[in-house]
């Protein structure tokens, strides 16, 4: 008999993959500025580095040729060199150059992952090809949008509790004093992709809640989007104003999870709103 179709003991779950098969936010546009940057995923070291021509690329970190971290080395042009031999590689895993060899060896590359920039953030694709493109808010363009600098949260759980915790209403009351006040609709826009949006009423006392009920109103529209498990895009719709917001996950350990976070507005284009764009997202990530 099958052993997956005997039942499961009480309270055993089924195992979950270290990472999700999806978008990753591997590190902010302004960390690549001083070098190639290194992060342990999933169990494995990945290196993301800008070539010269400004393309950015994630690939295995370990050399193919003695292990070395290639995040140790440097940007020579469109590749990266290791600090140990001087093995040069491409943004697509290729060695372009090997200074004591004139032919290149077959084993001589790394694995390479679909990697793209935007909104502040470097992406990859956990996996072979993406399932999906690289997603944004529905209806907005990234230039309709001003941005505060993400910041960062090292959380001490598996990335799948971010996800769940991220499209359960029920946490918003637990954790952010928002009671919920009808009943919330969810949607799967995408194969990929569950929405959750849900209507609540500022409940809390702390100095915020009140400044956030006399400012923005009473009452929140949040409407959350999860695209594989691992990409939220967040919409809180008050009364007087509007906040967007854009968690990326990256599994470091088995109980250890990185986030970044975006926090936006919608750009003023006249006037005085545009003179206060900078001054109210950074007053919105401050309460975030």
């Amino acid at each position: 008999m099958d052993q997956s179709q005997l039942p499961r003991p009480r309270g055993q779950s089924l195992p979950l993959p270290a990472s999700p098969s999806a978008w990753l936010g591997f590190c902010t546009s302004r960390e690549l500025a001083t070098g190639p940057v290194s992060r342990r995923v999933a169990g494995r070291l990945l290196v993301a580095f800008r070539t010269d021509s400004g393309r950015v690329a994630v690939l295995d970190s370990r050399c193919v040729h003695m292990g070395s971290d290639l995040a140790r080395g440097q940007v020579v042009g469109e590749s990266i060199r290791c600090p140990f031999h001087h093995w040069q590689f491409g943004s697509d895993g290729r060695c372009t150059r090997i200074p004591a060899a004139v032919e290149i060896p077959s084993f001589a590359c790394q694995r390479a992952y679909v990697a793209k920039e935007q909104h502040g953030c470097v992406f990859f694709y956990w996996g072979d090809e993406p399932a999906f493109p690289l997603p944004f808010f529905d209806g907005i363009r990234v230039d309709q949008l001003v941005r505060a600098p993400p910041f960062t949260l090292d959380l001490a759980c598996p990335w799948y509790l971010v996800g769940a915790n991220g499209i359960d209403v029920q946490h918003f009351q637990a954790t952010h004093s928002r009671r919920l006040l009808d009943t919330p609709r969810i949607e799967h826009p995408h194969p990929h992709a569950q929405r959750s949006t849900a209507r609540f009423e500022v409940a809390g006392t702390s100095v915020s809640d009140r400044l956030t009920r006399r400012l923005a109103g009473p009452e929140v529209t949040m409407r959350v989007t999860d695209w594989g498990g691992a990409l939220f895009f967040v919409e809180a719709t008050f009364r007087r104003t509007k906040t967007f917001g854009m968690v990326t996950l990256l599994p470091l350990e088995r109980a250890r999870t990185l986030l970044h976070v975006t926090v936006a507005i919608a750009k003023g284009s006249a006037g005085w709103r545009r003179l206060t764009n900078r001054p109210a997202v950074a007053i919105r990530r401050h309460f975030i």
